[in-house]
């Protein structure tokens, strides 16, 4: 189901994000674990349909997603 839109969606969403910003962009999306080290590295997260994927994080995944976010947040958290 995830696929509806694959390659597309991801390719228009980074071209576009490049064309209207001064973001650097990669030529293709990244696909890494929340409990990757390289997470904080990128600015931005795609979740794709997690509840039709049957997205279950871990307590030590759902923690790590909201490190990450709080990061994000204009004061740090």
């Amino acid at each position: 189901m995830w696929a509806v839109d694959y390659p597309l969606a991801d390719a228009h969403f980074l071209r576009t994000l490049e064309r209207y910003t001064r973001i650097q962009v990669a030529e293709d999306s990244r696909h890494l674990e929340l409990m990757d080290d390289r997470l904080f590295d990128y600015p931005y997260l795609w979740l794709q349909q997690p509840a039709a994927g049957g997205w279950n994080p871990t307590q030590q995944e759902a923690e790590r997603l909201r490190d990450y976010l709080v990061r994000r947040l204009p004061d740090g958290g």
